[in-house]
């Protein structure tokens, strides 16, 4: 594992250890909880290091339910992305999903700026994130909270870790886009910014509105010395091309797998609604 891989992994782990009510040291890793967003998966976790994570399904199966047996989810992360592919084939019916960690790998105080990013307030941002979500899911949302309790998961975030908030949108226009800047001053002695959340309302999509968020945090991240910057993709999907263009390199990738558990409601079998 290269050095900025490990201190992009220890700083996405930092992020969600602050913000959860619980972390718990064990052999393995580390155990997240979070009672108040139970099915919040980001929050609700079981971080396996590399090079600790079980060799076998059996211990994996077991380990997640002496943590996480109350909860209507298992979710393990394996920052060693072998031993997270191998385990994904030995657990069918768990979802897999892998995680690129990109890094930004061109000068960052030679960023030009986009005049339609600029910096936005917490009411800003969770009004813009609460749009967004929307768009993504009505129907589940409005039988489940859904949207409510990603946006808590995300205020969440910033109120635990130093963040920084972005916005865009065309001249005249409402903003329709957005980011965060995490800044955290110690990662195994670096300074390290992690730029997540970026998203931009369907309906405005195609105007680069998405880049000028990224590359505004790219700016202010240099402009706070950061010594790396990094920005987490879904490694199947196609964000991670618009990041390689605005100069961010792949470092490596993590896995994580989910099982959603089976509840009775009103009468018949439905899937938990795990986020």
């Amino acid at each position: 594992m290269t050095g900025d891989l490990r201190d992009a992994l220890a700083a996405d782990r930092a992020i969600r250890r602050r913000a959860a009510a619980e972390a718990v040291r064990v052999p393995q890793g580390l155990v997240l909880r979070h009672p108040e967003l139970d099915d919040v998966h980001y929050l609700n976790a079981l971080l396996l290091d590399a090079g600790a994570a079980p060799a076998d399904a059996d211990a994996i199966v077991a380990l997640t339910d002496g943590w996480q047996g109350d909860l209507r989810h298992r979710h393990v992360v394996f920052d060693d992305e072998r031993s997270g592919e191998e385990l994904a084939l030995a657990l069918p019916g768990w979802e897999r999903t892998r995680t690129c960690f990109m890094t930004f790998s061109k000068d960052p105080v030679a960023v030009a700026p986009d005049s339609r990013a600029r910096p936005i307030s917490e009411d800003e941002m969770g009004g813009l994130q609460l749009e967004g979500l929307r768009e993504l899911a009505p129907e589940v949302d409005a039988r489940s909270g859904l949207v409510a309790r990603l946006a808590a998961t995300q205020r969440a975030l910033r109120d635990a870790t130093p963040a920084r908030c972005f916005g865009a949108g065309e001249p005249g226009e409402p903003l329709a886009a957005n980011c965060t800047l995490f800044l955290d001053e110690d990662v195994n002695g670096r300074r390290v910014a992690t730029v997540e959340e970026v998203g931009t309302l369907e309906r405005r999509r195609g105007r680069g509105l998405a880049r000028a968020v990224v590359l505004a945090a790219v700016a202010e991240a240099a402009r706070w010395g950061a010594d790396l910057i990094v920005v987490p993709a879904d490694a199947d999907d196609w964000p991670q091309l618009m990041y390689a263009r605005l100069g961010f390199t792949p470092a490596g990738r993590q896995v994580a797998l989910t099982r959603r558990l089976r509840q009775r409601v009103a009468g018949s079998d439905s899937v938990a609604g795990a986020l």
